[in-house]
């Protein structure tokens, strides 16, 4: 690993970067934290690829969107002081967009209330919430269908009771009976 002169690191030659990509492909031992390494020392430029997507995807052989998860779950770990891939990246989802400062409050707060060494993604959600940093989705009821009757609808239809002639509009839909049996 070298200093370049704007104080990037990044890999001393191409072998190093293999090593690395190596072991994310063959070993699940510290692969998030090579992952990391790999993003932050932009390991896809020695490879000649526009983007560390393009070389997650072909080089990692991961989806489009799972590298940068393992990135940004290993950013957190790294802010909570916390063992890099010890806990799985779906549960601190919640802690992505939130500063360290707050993210750390979070967490701390999800453990404190729930007597439990490792919070859940629910559980950090609900601190976040209670702190105020995460405003909880309510569920947003459609003012021209109160009662639901779109989401409804294609169950209905899939019974085959009724049957959807058309929908011009957003909410806008004609339904009629469908005719008897014979």
């Amino acid at each position: 690993m070298k200093q370049t002169s704007t104080n990037k690191r990044t890999y001393a030659s191409k072998k190093e970067a293999v090593v690395d990509i190596d072991q994310v492909n063959y070993s699940e031992v510290n692969r998030r934290k090579l992952l990391c390494k790999l993003h932050a020392f932009e390991a896809w430029k020695l490879f000649g690829y526009r983007s560390f997507r393009a070389m997650a995807k072909e080089r990692l052989k991961m989806g489009d969107s799972s590298a940068y998860r393992e990135v940004e779950a290993g950013r957190v770990e790294k802010y909570l002081g916390i063992d890099m891939g010890s806990t799985p990246e779906s549960v601190l989802r919640p802690l992505y967009k939130l500063p360290a400062m707050k993210g750390c409050k979070v967490y701390d707060k999800a453990v404190e209330d729930n007597n439990v060494e490792v919070p859940t993604a629910k559980m950090l959600r609900i601190a976040a919430e209670k702190l105020g940093y995460l405003v909880a989705k309510a569920k947003k009821k459609n003012a021209d269908d109160p009662e639901g009757i779109l989401s409804k609808l294609d169950k209905i239809t899939d019974l085959g009771y009724l049957k959807v002639i058309s929908q011009t509009a957003h909410n806008q839909f004609l339904v009629t009976k469908r005719a008897k049996a014979q």
